[in-house]
């Protein structure tokens, strides 16, 4: 069975941390320290990948910066 998966990332507990297809849609994977996955993130390749960053803003991952913009 092939899902067009083409990249797989890991964090340093072996967890899949980050799951790309081939179409450049993805998933990303948030996890406790214990291992248990606490949230699940899909994205497009038409949409920005946005983190928390500090101070209440978020980091828009396709830009490649880490200039938090606030969010209310």
């Amino acid at each position: 069975m092939s899902h067009n998966i083409a990249h797989i990332r890991y964090n340093l507990l072996n967890l899949p941390d980050s799951v790309t297809f081939a179409d450049g849609n993805g998933l990303c994977f948030v996890y406790m320290a214990d291992g248990r996955r606490v949230s699940t993130d899909s994205y497009t390749q038409s949409t920005p990948l946005v983190l928390p960053g500090a101070g209440g803003g978020i980091v828009d991952l396709r830009k490649n910066t880490s200039t938090p913009t606030q969010i209310s």
